[in-house]
């Protein structure tokens, strides 16, 4: 492996049966960059205020837009809806390889929205959350 990173991630593939990852994969997975100070600083992420701008709130379910960056095929795709439909606490979450998003909905109850950035950054992607705009923002980016 070129990095304990590498090595972690590609462990976590064959702890979670998931090992028929490396059939569908076309590219090796961008490098992470981040540091364990800034995954700390995910925890940000669960104030309700700061949610209040970017994330969905239902009754006892809460629904995140996420920009992925280094989603570039459907194995990532589905490494990371495997991987993360079994962590405790997400309802469902949908990867789109075109427009590298991914829908994120999971249950208020269980789970902090930080924990599960935390995760799926582990899968060597970089969420983002998606800021709030008009289906034209969208559509036709500025």
């Amino acid at each position: 492996m070129c990095c304990p990173g590498c090595e972690s991630v590609a462990q976590t593939i064959v702890d979670s049966g998931l090992v028929s990852y490396y059939q569908y994969r076309t590219a090796p997975a961008e490098k992470a960059d981040l540091v364990p100070e800034q995954l700390r600083a995910l925890i940000h992420y669960d104030n309700e205020d700061v949610q209040a701008e970017f994330v969905r709130n239902h009754e006892d379910t809460k629904e995140v837009t996420l920009s992925l960056e280094g989603v570039s095929c459907a194995a990532c795709a589905w490494l990371i809806e495997k991987r993360m439909s079994v962590e405790p606490g997400v309802v469902s979450i949908r990867v789109n390889t075109t427009t590298n998003r991914a829908l994120l909905k999971w249950d208020k109850t269980a789970t902090q929205l930080s924990q599960l950035l935390s995760s799926i950054h582990t899968l060597a992607t970089k969420p983002r959350r998606l800021k709030q705009t008009s289906k034209k923002q969208l559509i036709m980016p500025q």
